[in-house]
């Protein structure tokens, strides 16, 4: 993870949020929760929330809504860079061959 990740919440993590879930989740994170919208990256993160916690903190606190499924990186980021269009190689002209003597 680094400051450009984007992530957002899954359906527990949004049911956590609106209280539909009793998630015991310290208040700290509930708050970090309830900012992860799917366009905020980390770096913007902190900054809003740095007055709650320390910046030190927030990648473990990211950490921790990540590896108990609150929150995710969203598929449509994820698959991003495996999304390659190779349509106009396909299109292109080979050269001239190259020739043995």
């Amino acid at each position: 993870m680094d400051d450009n990740t984007v992530f957002s919440r899954t359906a527990k993590g949004r049911d956590a949020v609106v209280g539909i879930l009793r998630a015991p989740l310290a208040p700290q994170l509930r708050m970090l929760l309830a900012l992860i919208n799917g366009k905020s990256d980390v770096a913007e993160l902190r900054r809003k929330i740095a007055d709650q916690i320390p910046v030190g903190k927030v990648r473990a606190a990211i950490d921790v809504l990540l590896t108990h499924n609150y929150i995710e990186i969203p598929r449509n980021l994820a698959q991003e860079d495996t999304n390659l269009d190779f349509t106009n190689l396909n299109a292109a002209k080979p050269g001239p061959r190259p020739t043995h003597k």
